[in-house]
């Protein structure tokens, strides 16, 4: 970037780019960031010193820890192209203009804030190291270790196009490709975010593509481009991937997530060519993967209004499909409303979950609606309908278990797998025919 390597506690205000910025060749297996701006931050690393011990006098060797290498970047701009095509790197991460925040969690907390990046961000590799990861987001690849981004924008296309052995992850946002900063407020993407990639599991955001370690509270963030995930798996020996993440705001994230006031109007699309589960939906793909069913989502007041559309060509594997989430555990859901259309045209070799609202609700132990909406038109593979409904395609609720499910002022209108929702239907229609939960209390269809 126009500063390579920061490694201090201080500020870079108001500075500009707009020249073009690449790396066009090989630059071996290493930590690296590629920044219109700021290519990667580091924090101190760890030394030897020389001390006198106080009680004897006598000199000794003392390792000294690493110490916080914080930084403001605030009021920066980015017009020139950013991009990276080599091969043979690993854990290297782009953004429009910061590559990445580094450091370790316990030493590093850094702010972006009221940047804007406008030009396109493009990372690929043809040869990248196994067991890695690749953060590129429009403004930041990778944002780490409880900094805040705010007031940040984006108006450049972000692509990634990465292909491994398949255990390397790739992560895309038109924010940010990565964060664990804890804290995203005031920050709008209108770039287009495609991923190009085969990896072990993509996830793409119209904000974030991977939130990581730390709860995250995001507030009056929107997206209005499309996002995407195109490739061909079967092609050119690429490999089978596992799981596709999509959302408009968050791809994917494996802890607590509270999202206030965000909106997305871009559609969201799956057109890849593999046999791999996919969790996409208008605000969030998932919540809580890897296993990790104690986290929760929170929505409050937020909006999707993008088409949602699932045309691969290549029997998947499970899809988990909705209006604010494919798949969660505990969710609290208020104030939102839901109109973009949902579409699967694939066959699936799992089960097909589909919900105007969320697709899969599992482990759950409490899930809870309150003065939401959907009114959309729903179109499904599967022609039982088995886990396709207007709210939710299946929710789990077994009272021995403690779980509490409480919907009230909730509205829908629009269609499920061809039906139209009337009067006389809307209330079986609002969980699949599976559905361990199907009790519509506290909904009404709307006029």
């Amino acid at each position: 970037g126009k500063i390579t390597t920061y490694n201090s506690e201080n500020t870079i205000s108001a500075s500009k780019n707009f020249a073009d910025v690449t790396i066009c060749h090989a630059i071996g297996n290493t930590h690296g960031g590629l920044g219109g701006i700021l290519g990667l931050q580091l924090t101190t690393a760890t030394k030897n010193e020389t001390q006198k011990n106080e009680e004897t006098g006598e000199d000794v060797t003392v390792a000294v820890p690493p110490t916080s290498a914080t930084i403001t970047v605030t009021g920066c701009e980015n017009s020139g192209k950013v991009e990276r095509n080599t091969a043979g790197s690993s854990n290297f991460h782009v953004g429009g203009v910061v590559g990445a925040f580094g450091g370790t969690d316990a030493v590093t907390v850094s702010a972006l804030t009221s940047c804007t990046n406008s030009g396109n961000v493009i990372n690929t590799s043809e040869a990248y190291a196994a067991s890695h990861y690749s953060y590129t987001g429009g403004v930041i690849g990778y944002a780490r270790a409880g900094g805040e981004v705010s007031g940040c924008t984006n108006n450049g296309s972000v692509t990634s196009g990465i292909f491994t052995d398949g255990t390397t992850a790739v992560r895309v946002g038109g924010i940010a490709g990565g964060a664990d900063n804890g804290k995203m407020t005031n920050c709008t993407n209108n770039g287009e975010v495609k991923e190009n990639s085969c990896s072990a599991g993509g996830a793409v955001g119209g904000i974030v593509g991977w939130i990581k370690s730390r709860t995250m509270t995001m507030t009056n963030c929107d997206n209005t481009k499309p996002v995407s995930c195109r490739f061909d798996a079967t092609e050119g020996g690429k490999v089978t991937i596992s799981t596709i993440y999509l959302g408009g705001i968050i791809g994917a994230a494996d802890q607590d997530v509270t999202m206030t006031d965000c909106d997305n109007s871009g559609s969201i699309a799956n057109n890849c060519k593999a046999s791999a589960a996919v969790n996409i939906a208008g605000l969030i793909g998932t919540v809580a993967i890897n296993g990790k069913v104690t986290k929760a989502l929170t929505i409050n007041n937020c909006t999707t209004s993008g088409t949602i559309e699932h045309k691969s060509s290549t029997t998947s594997g499970k899809i988990a499909m909705g209006g604010f989430c494919g798949l969660c555990y505990d969710n609290t859901i208020s104030g939102s409303s839901s109109t973009g259309n949902i579409t699967n045209s694939c066959a699936v070799t799992g089960n097909e979950y589909v919900g105007g609202f969320i697709g899969q609700v599992e482990a759950n132990k409490k899930t809870n609606f309150s003065g939401c909406s959907y009114n959309a038109a729903m179109s499904v593979k599967v022609a039982s309908r088995q886990y396709a409904g207007a709210l939710v395609g299946r929710l789990t609720d077994k009272a021995t278990d403690g779980i509490t499910t409480t919907i009230t002022n909730t509205t829908v209108k629009g269609s499920v797998a061809g039906t139209v929702l009337a009067a006389d239907n809307y209330t079986t229609l609002c969980y699949g025919t599976g559905s361990d939960y199907k009790v519509a209390d506290g909904v009404t269809l709307a006029e």
